[in-house]
């Protein structure tokens, strides 16, 4: 695969704040990144599932064919009472013990139960110590349509590496210089769609707009099913003018984020190329997610040979997808991280199999992460050379 290319965020940069820095993004962004927007009252249920069963004009069938130009989907219907990760342990087994693991995981609807209230999508305690354990064992990774910031206020397991809005927005635990951001230049859009979007919406009970930073989410869970069109009328109308934003959709959602060749598949790639992890035979990667966006990362392990590893989708319905296992529900997956815990705990000390973050970190990240933004540098100085001049926007 060739080297996943985007704009590299300088930590000296005022528009973005390594850990523990003092700079940051531009005010006006920070001020909303943290919250949510019940824009036309909210309802009190924290509970789970969309009530939203009724097919609207703009969701496209996942049996749909593959339009001019689209690279094949590589989906099938897997069944959930034959793909279960966990009655089909015996298959991770082997590779668990014998390679370098990655493990990397959705966030909502995966880790933890979907809620009708985006802010109360807290992590189970439990959930959390397995992952502290797993991040012992082998490298551990949150990629999560969620901004940087509140997904790792949600985790809070600060030896994980974190991709916020939907890879747009990397961290990593290996030096507080390891930030990677996509589509900078964006930011001023997304923050205009998201100050106009909380006022068109604010007549809409239930409806709320969610500042992810890299994107702009608009949920309508708690709206009434008429009302949905409406609040998709109004995010269309928000977007005309923004050309370098694109619509998409997911559970009870709708998404705006930058228009750019980049996503949860590309973020998980670029992540192993900066780890150094990147076709090394014994490299063997995980990826568990529920939603649409998750599909992205799915099929880099159907696409690629050089990719040694597998999808694990969290569904409780058979689904047409790229994954090739399921695990029904977030508590499965804490289950089925736990098996991993312990089935790395069986490597022998000292075998190449058994190394956490903290030994790739040392051996093999900074060198890594230090060449791929070299390279990054020397192809955006020639890209804006050739422009006549550097764009203004990007960091």
């Amino acid at each position: 695969m060739a080297a996943v290319l985007a704009t590299v965020a300088s930590p000296t940069d005022n528009k973005t704040a390594t850990p523990g820095s003092g700079g940051g993004q531009d005010s006006s962004r920070v001020a909303h990144q943290h919250h949510h927007h019940v824009v036309g009252g909210s309802s009190s249920l924290d509970t789970i599932t969309c009530h939203h069963t009724m097919k609207h004009h703009w969701e496209k069938d996942d049996d749909e064919g593959e339009g001019e130009g689209r690279l094949p989907n590589h989906k099938r219907r897997l069944s959930i009472s034959s793909s279960n990760a966990l009655e089909n342990f015996e298959c991770f087994q082997d590779v668990v013990k014998s390679k370098r693991v990655v493990v990397l995981l959705d966030y909502d609807g995966t880790l933890t139960p979907i809620v009708n209230d985006p802010a109360k999508a807290h992590l189970p305690t439990g959930t959390r110590d397995i992952l502290v354990e797993l991040a012992e064992r082998c490298v551990v990774g949150i990629v999560s349509g969620r901004s940087l910031p509140k997904v790792k206020g949600f985790v809070q397991v600060p030896s994980l590496f974190y991709a916020g809005s939907h890879g747009f927005d990397i961290w990593g635990p290996t030096t507080e210089s390891m930030r990677y951001q996509v589509a900078a230049d964006q930011l001023p859009h997304l923050a205009t769609l998201r100050d106009s979007l909380t006022e068109k919406l604010s007549g809409i009970t239930g409806a709320a707009v969610e500042d992810n930073l890299f994107s702009v989410s608009v949920h309508y869970r708690n709206c009434a099913p008429d009302d949905v069109p409406a609040v998709y009328e109004a995010v269309q109308a928000a977007r005309q003018g923004f050309p370098g934003i694109r619509f998409g959709t997911g559970k009870c959602v709708f998404e705006l984020r930058p228009d750019i060749t980049w996503d949860k598949g590309k973020a998980m790639v670029w992540l192993l190329q900066a780890l150094g992890l990147w076709e090394e035979e014994d490299v063997f990667a995980i990826y568990i997610g529920d939603d649409t966006t998750d599909e992205d990362a799915f099929q880099i392990f159907n696409r690629e040979a050089r990719a040694d590893g597998v999808g694990i989708v969290v569904t409780a319905e058979n689904k047409l997808t790229g994954a090739k296992y399921s695990l029904r529900n977030p508590e499965e997956v804490a289950v089925f991280l736990s098996r991993l815990v312990e089935t790395r705990g069986h490597v022998e000390a000292g075998q190449a199999g058994n190394r956490s973050v903290k030994d790739v970190k040392l051996d093999l990240a900074r060198p890594a992460l230090e060449g791929a933004f070299e390279r990054q540098c020397e192809w955006e100085e020639k890209k804006v050379g050739g422009e006549g001049g550097k764009e203004e926007g990007n960091v």
